[in-house]
């Protein structure tokens, strides 16, 4: 294992000062699942983070949103317990009317908290490696923000 003291002092830096969202992005076989693992490891006492792996059937935003609760009660039981419900009703409400709800939760959480996703099909990309973090946003940047989040 290549140890990485750089990238491992960027992610700090996203942590120590409390970007809400820091997205890392590489080819396959950068490294990027090692990297996260090593940090996460050696972080554990700074702040808890739940792991959630996504595949192209998770495009369902009912589905993806039962895997994104379900990945955090992981690691915070309870956790977004009636969105989960709703979501697993037979007929489920639309996913924006459950999210304020969550978001509200997710917020109410004391210290850092983690969500690492991976993406297998996000692993044909060609970008560049890079690591950045950002201060939460309101408006149109803080969507995009989101919709290209792969680790928040």
């Amino acid at each position: 294992m290549v140890v990485r003291p750089r990238l491992l002092e960027k992610l700090d830096h996203g942590l120590a000062d409390e970007h809400r969202l820091t997205l890392m992005s590489a080819p396959a076989g950068c490294g990027k699942t090692t990297l996260l693992n090593t940090w996460l490891a050696e972080r554990q006492a700074a702040a808890q983070a739940a792991w959630l792996s996504l595949d192209e059937q998770d495009n369902d935003p009912v589905r993806f949103w039962t895997y994104v609760i379900a990945a955090l009660q992981s690691t915070w039981p309870g956790l977004g317990q009636g969105a989960l419900d709703s979501l697993q009703s037979p007929q489920p409400p639309p996913v924006p009317t459950l999210l304020p709800d969550l978001l509200n939760e997710i917020g109410l959480l004391t210290g850092p908290a983690i969500l690492t996703t991976a993406q297998p099909q996000a692993h044909a990309t060609t970008a560049t490696p890079q690591i950045g973090s950002h201060a939460s946003r309101r408006g149109k940047s803080a969507a995009k923000d989101r919709d290209a989040a792969v680790h928040g």
